[in-house]
């Protein structure tokens, strides 16, 4: 959940319609104050909530990387639209391009003031890329990188290598949640305690 220059929105949506909606209910969050939902990529761990949301917010705007989902959310009653290219949101919400994975995946990109943040769900199509398409299209790193990272089965020496390149790029602050891996959140932690 995000709130950024008078929006309200979803940076996808969970497994399941029931967690959500028990995740939901534990904050002060009311789906009615919802603008859209960017959907990372359209796998069900990512797309899960969406019946919910669609039972509460019939109609409501989703973005989506591609379309292999787009007959099911309009047939659940919400509106898809299927992302081609950098799409501006308003003045500092960017969708970015779709990038293949697989699966097909986009990002989401918050400037705030000087500084940018990036919102991954898992990086299937690999976090440096990702953050070298955004510095290619912004010319400037993303300070802060905040999702999935999807190194979970990859070696040390594999997260070393990746974590030193996005801190030579100039990120300077990483949430490595979901699919990051245990090991990941481990090596930035104890090596870059500054960063994590």
């Amino acid at each position: 959940y995000v709130e950024a220059y008078k929006h309200s929105f979803l940076f996808d949506t969970g497994p399941d319609p029931g967690v959500f909606r028990r995740n939901l209910e534990k904050t002060d969050i009311d789906l009615r104050s919802i603008d859209f939902v960017v959907i990372s990529h359209c796998h069900k761990d990512h797309t899960g909530g969406l019946e919910y949301i669609a039972e509460k917010r019939p109609g409501l705007q989703i973005y989506i990387p591609d379309e292999s989902r787009r007959h099911y959310i309009q047939e659940i009653g919400l509106r898809p639209s299927v992302i081609k290219d950098l799409t501006k949101i308003s003045e500092n919400i960017f969708i970015t391009k779709p990038l293949e994975g697989p699966p097909i995946e986009q990002s989401l990109v918050i400037k705030n003031d000087d500084k940018m943040i990036l919102l991954v769900g898992c990086s299937h199509p690999g976090i440096t890329n990702i953050v070298r398409e955004v510095v290619y299209i912004f010319k400037k790193s993303p300070e802060i990188i905040i999702g999935g990272l999807h190194l979970f089965n990859v070696s040390t020496e594999r997260v070393k290598e990746i974590v030193e390149e996005l801190i030579s790029i100039g990120v300077k602050k990483i949430f490595p949640i979901h699919c990051s891996g245990e090991k990941t959140r481990e090596y930035i932690k104890t090596n870059y305690p500054e960063i994590y």
